[in-house]
């Protein structure tokens, strides 16, 4: 049975974009691997929304997403904002970058920081773990 993602969507002004985002969240099945992220809410910064989710995994990876929702205005009245959008970043626990994912609706950049961190625990053969290790090849040296 495939999930279906949420996707980004115009919201009227007085739309609760914590739960919005809780919703992505739920739907990318990120908690069931990550866990709950650490404290988080909808702050207004700039003309946006952002929310910073912020996890760190038993292994010492930080896990890092924003989502945030557009604001448009029509002559200083605000009409609607647009989003979830989002990015997000795992890093290593020395900081080295380990993956990244550029904007995206946030639920899939959430499924997709999920993921990643799935693979990196299984450690399935043939993965690629010097690129995700910042290791030289032997081949290159």
């Amino acid at each position: 049975m495939s999930r279906t993602l949420p996707d980004v969507a115009r919201y009227l002004p007085g739309t609760d974009l914590a739960t919005v985002v809780r919703e992505h969240l739920a739907a990318s099945d990120a908690v069931r691997v990550l866990g709950e992220p650490e404290a988080w809410d909808v702050a207004e910064e700039r003309g946006l929304r952002p929310a910073r989710l912020r996890w760190v995994t038993p292994e010492g990876w930080e896990i890092e997403c924003q989502a945030y929702f557009n604001v448009t205005h029509e002559r200083g009245r605000l009409l609607h904002l647009e989003g979830p959008w989002a990015s997000g970043c795992t890093f290593r626990a020395d900081g080295y970058l380990l993956d990244t994912e550029l904007l995206d609706t946030a639920a899939v950049v959430l499924e997709n920081l999920r993921y990643t961190v799935e693979q990196m625990r299984l450690r399935r053969e043939g993965w690629d773990w010097p690129k995700w290790y910042g290791e030289d090849d032997p081949e290159d040296i």
